[in-house]
């Protein structure tokens, strides 16, 4: 698919791209957050304000993104999280810990928005029989991205800086709107829903809660992020505050966790 489908190239190395630059700024806001406050609780609490949009609005933004065409609609939110990515830096600048909480909330939610998007837009370029294989490579590429790119983050930002961490997630997402641009499919023949935004909610959750495997993907992504969520300020700390490596340790410490994740569900 990726030699002979050109949409879906160009959609799969946006979403190559930009999980990679997503990756520097994980290691550069761990990093950059505890240096400012030396608190758990704050790498906490950041990282609250970048996952609670997805608890809170996902849900509605589904159905509030099928009104609109989805190409334009994935090239501006893109546009917006580069700035947002950028929007980081100032935290370093002007030492201020408050734009990490601002700047993680509404990269948050323009994640949440892109995402809906994205997955709508596979089944206009890809076939239904090759769906299930373009979600496996898409599962692949993804696994293979969080290692490369939390050990490529460590090394930038405790070589580098933080700050170039986040100039590489703001130019990612430019990556990606490029990509994007380039991309080419009919968004004619109801693509863009009609149904009035409560009815196309109201019939979302009563799908989730009479389909059975819905509700089974459902409570496995919640597990998921409860279990993990720890795992995302302990590893900082670790390799900040424990073995004094700054974002070399923070990279490494997510790269072994990735890692053995992919390895086990591999293995699973």
């Amino acid at each position: 698919m990726l030699r002979t489908n050109q949409n879906y190239r160009n959609l799969w190395l946006a979403s190559v791209g930009s999980q990679f630059g997503n990756w520097f700024n994980e290691v550069a806001l761990a990093q950059v957050t505890l240096t400012l406050t030396h608190s758990p609780a704050v790498m906490g609490l950041v990282l609250l304000c970048r996952s609670l949009p997805a608890v809170i609005l996902g849900p509605f933004a589904g159905p509030f993104v099928d009104g609109f065409p989805k190409r334009p609609f994935l090239f501006l939110t893109d546009l917006v999280r580069a700035l947002f990515a950028l929007a980081f830096s100032l935290a370093v600048v002007l030492h201020a810990a408050w734009v990490l909480y601002v700047g993680s909330a509404l990269l948050g939610v323009s994640g949440v928005l892109f995402g809906p998007a994205r997955n709508a837009a596979i089944p206009l370029i890809v076939s239904r029989d090759d769906l299930a294989a373009a979600n496996g490579l898409e599962s692949q590429a993804s696994g293979l991205i969080q290692i490369i790119g939390a050990a490529c983050g460590g090394i930038v930002s405790a070589t580098v800086g933080p700050i170039v961490c986040f100039i590489i997630n703001a130019a990612s997402y430019l990556w990606s709107a490029w990509h994007i641009l380039r991309c080419h499919w009919d968004e004619t023949g109801g693509v863009r829903s009609n149904t009035p935004y409560f009815q196309s909610l109201k019939a979302g959750f009563e799908e989730a809660l009479h389909n059975r495997v819905a509700r089974s993907i459902i409570l496995i992504g919640i597990s998921w992020g409860l279990a993990s969520g720890g795992y995302y300020i302990l590893l900082p700390v670790l390799g900040q505050r424990v073995y004094h490596m700054g974002g070399l340790g923070i990279g490494m410490c997510y790269t072994l966790w990735t890692g053995s994740a992919c390895w086990l569900g591999r293995m699973w």
